[in-house]
């Protein structure tokens, strides 16, 4: 099997504008007709909305901290029935894991899966050392890999002037550009940027966006050089893992079986919104997933037999979590019975006793954990970490990234950051319930998976909480 044509939308930093070019031109392409698929770059939720809203898709995380290569190239082949794929990066292009090397970074990745870099470059303020920009981020390219760049926030005119130099001076071909335009700019809060749902016109806007792409980048030598470089560097189909061939297989046996397929209840609205679709494809192989808002019903779907509450923002409803106390101790009831539960970040503090808001504001939450939810005013532990749950010696990975912490994170597994040499406790373990602030990445670790399946299955359907 071919590998798939695609680009990687890199850039030298964050805030250069790579996922404004990257809906632009998803946008661009998909109204051309053709079938594109979208990727993201390391542990990143909010990107992949994005991707989501312009294709009506599901987009895919590709991160080589969570996964080797071979997996990561399954993903981004096997999953991936479209003509033309762009994959968006992370921080700059060889930002990676450690700053020792580019190990996970965008051209990590771009290496592992062999697709062509395309730079975007915020060129205001600058002349000719965008010039010296390229060449330098070239001389760190080991594989050949950056093969254009788009200029974003420049001038038409200034952009014909420079056109000509770079792809004299550092044979990359300059691609096109973006004129400054504060319409199209996407708004930014503490944990990046806002949730596609929160911006007010927003398809408006990406229409506006994909048809200034249009009108100044050459999408049609964007196309030629990822078709180039994949027939030239086709790489074979490897074989599928022994991991993946058991979980399919164990599903199978449960269709074949006649056995009715258990429920897992998802809460995804405004508040918890922050999922792995690599997650939940794991997931709906051996479970239903039933959807669920702790802002608006009054309790969860029935029949269930597990429960994931995701991260997201619960301090921006807090207000309307804390009123809805059916939906609390519809909640409470099932976690008191032991539900097979993991509640990551934003459903960690959901679960807390009291959440208070960065207005001082203290706001009831579930209670089912003995712990107090406040702002911090920086980030807190931010970044990927290796976790080991103690009871069980069970390892997966994952990452933390929040701005409010708890007295009370847990002390159920140890996660540690090799990078620092750091190791701290948290996480609150009962029995079948994982309960806090790390994201987990399932794929990661099919011991965790194995176990976390073994646990909703053998959920009874019915179970009273004991006096």
């Amino acid at each position: 099997m071919k590998n798939r044509p695609g680009i990687l939308i890199a850039a030298p930093q964050s805030g250069s504008g790579k996922t404004l070019i990257t809906i632009s031109l998803l946008r661009a392409y998909s109204s051309l007709g053709l079938k594109i698929g979208a990727f993201k770059c390391g542990p990143d939720y909010i990107d992949p909305m994005f991707h989501r809203k312009v294709l009506g898709l599901p987009s895919k995380n590709l991160d080589l901290f969570f996964v080797d290569r071979e997996k990561l190239r399954k993903i981004y082949r096997d999953e991936n029935d479209s003509d033309f794929s762009i994959v968006e990066g992370v921080m700059g292009l060889y930002d990676g894991a450690d700053i020792k090397s580019y190990d996970a970074s965008g051209y990590d990745i771009a290496v592992a899966i062999d697709i062509p870099v395309i730079l975007v470059i915020n060129a205001k303020g600058m002349g000719r050392s965008i010039i010296s920009l390229i060449k330098g981020f070239k001389s760190d390219d080991d594989k050949n890999l950056i093969k254009g760049v788009i200029l974003n926030r420049i001038t038409k005119s200034f952009y014909e002037r420079l056109k000509p130099l770079i792809e004299e001076e550092t044979a990359v071909s300059c691609l096109g550009f973006f004129p400054e335009n504060k319409d199209l700019n996407i708004s930014s809060r503490h944990l990046g940027l806002m949730q596609p749902e929160e911006i007010k016109d927003l398809n408006i806007l990406i229409d506006k966006a994909a048809e200034v792409a249009k009108e100044s980048i050459d999408l049609e030598k964007l196309r030629e050089i990822a078709d180039c470089h994949c027939n030239k560097n086709d790489l074979q189909k490897k074989d599928i893992s022994d991991q993946d061939k058991k979980i399919l297989k164990d599903a199978d046996n449960i269709k074949s079986l006649g056995v009715k397929r258990k429920r897992i209840a998802v809460a995804r609205d405004e508040a918890f919104s922050f999922y792995y679709e690599e997650n939940l494809d794991i997931l709906r192989k051996y479970f239903d997933l039933i959807f669920f808002s702790p802002i608006r019903d009054k309790k969860l779907p029935e029949d269930i037999s597990g429960l994931i509450i995701g991260g997201g923002y619960p301090e921006e409803y807090a207000k309307e979590l804390s009123f809805n106390n059916s939906m609390k101790e519809s909640l409470l009831e099932k976690l008191n019975n032991k539900i097979p539960v993991i509640a990551e970040c934003g459903g960690f503090m959901y679960l807390s006793r009291t959440l208070t808001t960065k207005d001082g504001k203290c706001h009831e939450m579930t209670g089912y954990i003995d712990s107090n939810i406040s702002y911090m005013g920086k980030l807190v532990r931010f970044g990927y970490c290796e976790i080991e749950d103690k009871a069980t010696g069970i390892k997966i990975r994952g990452h933390e990234f929040h701005y409010f912490d708890s007295d009370n994170n847990g002390d159920g597994c140890i996660m540690t950051k090799k990078t620092v040499d750091k190791s701290w406790q948290g996480i609150h373990r009962k029995g079948a319930q994982w309960i806090g602030y790390p994201h987990l990445y399932l794929p990661s670790s099919e011991e965790f998976i194995n176990w976390f399946v073994f646990q909703v299955m053998n959920y009874p359907d019915k179970l009273k909480v004991k006096d």
